[in-house]
């Protein structure tokens, strides 16, 4: 029995073991809501990288660490991995047969990103909402990807609509109990909602998402193609309690922004529920790059599981999984080596979407 197996069989004692009680409070599921990343989902959705002309050389390392990935998450649940008509054959040789390799037209791998933000509906049915990807505000061609949200409703048969808002999956951190994490730097932005203010956005993003409060974070612009994505950021755990990154290298440019973000979660949750976590001070052999996304907090929760990086600093690496198998209880620790897509400025959450199971 693969593990899949295993927790396909055990399915009703994940949806009362690993999904606290308080998601469910019936004050709050009287509205549509983004359930958390930890509450069960029915698949996870990646896109193959097939674009040289964005990846140059490291597109060979990028497909075999897709490859890794797609075929670790799969131990756990279904995988619907896209890929362009050209790849196909060669993507399903290498793949494990439990991943379904679908064809779909798309320009980049970052399907947090530009594929559909997944709802509950009031009567427990999937949804979604098109988040209306225009590119990390232009920065790359997306004719493509702004389409995938749209395909993959159709291929779902569920309603989608269009978001209020242009923002980023990978933007978006939810505890499934009305609050999210957002980073201004990332919405409140001209290159993605031109001549809106904070309070707007806000409005609008508490009515579409049926939010009770959005916690913001100062972020950082210009630094990277995301303009400071929330998933580099600030994650919420099962208990409540948000992990957040730390970083303790003075040359980064996320040193100074990391503590800032510390200070304003610590105002709002109170330092007994702000945790840490440290990207490793040395990176791998042959990606000393400043656009290496080494951060650790870009792990992402499957069924029964936490996939999360390596980067091949032994000692960092350990303590980071450590850290994170004590704060997701009952959940095997599951590392992948993703070098290649670091290099390019993303990680395991950004690659990955997850569809959450329907009630």
């Amino acid at each position: 029995m693969t593990r899949r197996e295993f927790v396909a069989s055990s399915a009703s004692g994940l949806a009362a073991s690993l999904v606290p009680s308080e998601f469910f409070d019936s004050a709050w599921v009287a509205g549509s809501r983004i359930p958390e990343e930890s509450e069960p989902h029915e698949c996870s959705w990646l896109a193959y990288a097939h674009s040289a002309a964005i990846w140059e050389d490291l597109l060979p390392g990028v497909r075999s660490d897709q490859v890794r990935l797609a075929n670790a998450i799969s131990e756990f649940e279904p995988v619907v991995l896209l890929a362009r008509k050209s790849d196909l054959a060669a993507v399903k040789r290498m793949v494990s047969k439990e991943v379904e390799v679908m064809e779909a037209d798309f320009n980049d791998l970052w399907i947090r990103d530009f594929g559909p933000q997944f709802m509950i509906g009031t009567s427990g049915k999937l949804e979604a909402i098109d988040l209306r990807f225009n590119g990390w505000g232009g920065k790359q061609v997306h004719s493509l990807d702004r389409k995938v949200a749209q395909f993959v409703a159709n291929e779902l048969d569920i309603p989608i609509k269009p978001s209020k808002v242009v923002i980023e999956g990978g933007a978006v951190e939810v505890d499934g109990k009305g609050t999210m994490i957002v980073t201004k730097s990332c919405v409140v932005n001209k290159n993605r909602n031109p001549n809106r203010t904070l309070a707007q956005i806000e409005a609008d993003l508490k009515a579409q998402f049926n939010l009770k409060r959005i916690v913001w974070l100062d972020g950082i612009a210009g630094k990277d193609m995301t303009d400071g994505h929330t998933d580099f950021y600030a994650r919420f755990l099962p208990s409540g309690h948000v992990l957040a990154n730390f970083e303790k290298d003075p040359d980064s440019f996320d040193y100074a922004v990391t503590r800032k973000h510390i200070e304003q979660l610590r105002k709002v949750f109170g330092s007994a529920k702000l945790k840490t976590v440290s990207p490793p001070m040395t990176l791998p052999t042959g990606f000393e790059d400043e656009d290496f996304a080494a951060g650790y907090i870009n792990y992402y929760v499957v069924n029964g599981a936490v996939i999360v990086p390596k980067f091949g600093d032994g000692s960092a690496d350990e303590k980071a999984q450590s850290m994170i198998e004590a704060s997701y209880p009952g959940r095997e620790v599951v590392p992948v080596s993703i070098n290649s897509i670091a290099a390019g400025g993303g990680g395991i959450h950004c690659a990955t979407l997850h569809q959450p199971k329907a009630r």
